[in-house]
């Protein structure tokens, strides 16, 4: 074999290696990037179906719809979020753009546009007394007895009957983005995490405690979708903050905008909208 002819032998076969080499890297990154978007995939499903029975159960009470329950009176353990943030049961569903709580996010803050959603209601399943808990009590058979109770204690004329007279656990939670999720800091490129603010019972106390529910969350919009009286059977959407001006909310429109990692590495975004029906809300 001559000089030239081993040469170009070897041209060719530099020219099918780095062909091969390539493809290889290129379905390398085809793979990577098809298995980062079924992660985000996976966490927004995770996330809407922590959701969506929240929204159809917003502004249920049990027997009774909160127009017929008086006026509750609020701990002061369960304020620091804002007054009436746990009692405000008129209001099943509140939005605010940007995060307007009282109480403080989670360390070093939350994402400064995005949305605020809170929603309120009791319990899918009926509760026993529970002191230092907020619970709903309605009754179809004493309307007098009716309300918001946090000390246990039944009235003494109280049977509690499925269907006729009901305790539930009042369930009062706010979800926004935070810049960081748990684990961030100490040097580490920060991710943000969509939480959440739940109504719980803290040391015999109702109080507010905030809770991680998934990372990689970037951003949260909402818009609010209540009855056009113009036009039956239509529904008009409304931004986050907007007021609804007493309509009935019927459906909710939720936005997640997610991001495969921190800010510092190479990531890949990925927006997924979804409307979920309210059934139980009278007013927002």
């Amino acid at each position: 074999m001559s000089l030239i002819e081993l040469m170009m032998g070897l041209l060719l076969t530099s020219v099918a290696s780095l062909g091969a080499f390539t493809a290889w890297a290129q379905g390398r990154a085809r793979y990577e990037s098809t298995q980062t978007l079924g992660r985000l995939q996976e966490r927004a499903q995770y996330v809407f179906s922590t959701l969506e029975p929240e929204l159809q159960l917003a502004g249920f009470y049990g027997v009774q719809g909160a127009s017929l329950l008086p006026q509750a009176i609020e701990p002061a353990s369960a304020s620091h979020c804002g007054a009436g943030q746990a009692t405000r049961l008129l209001a099943p569903l509140e939005t605010s753009r940007g995060y307007a709580l009282a109480c403080t996010p989670q360390q070093p803050g939350a994402v400064a546009d995005s949305a605020v959603l809170t929603v309120r209601r009791a319990s899918a399943q009926s509760a026993t007394p529970d002191a230092g808990r907020m619970q709903v009590l309605t009754s179809l058979e004493h309307p007098a007895v009716r309300g918001v109770i946090v000390d246990g204690a039944l009235p003494a004329v109280v049977t509690l009957k499925p269907g006729i007279t009901e305790l539930r656990d009042l369930i009062v939670r706010s979800w926004y983005v935070a810049r960081e999720s748990d684990g961030n800091g100490n040097g580490n490129p920060t991710e943000p995490a969509l939480r959440v603010k739940s109504l719980t019972r803290v040391a015999g106390q109702p109080r507010f405690v905030d809770t991680e529910v998934m990372p990689g969350v970037e951003g949260l919009g909402v818009q609010l979708g209540v009855r056009d009286g113009a036009l039956p059977g239509h529904v008009r959407w409304i931004e986050a903050g907007e007021s609804p001006l007493g309509a009935a909310v019927v459906a909710v429109k939720l936005t997640l905008h997610l991001r495969s990692g921190p800010q510092a590495r190479p990531v890949r975004h990925l927006s997924v909208t979804r409307s979920f029906a309210v059934r139980n809300a009278e007013t927002a």
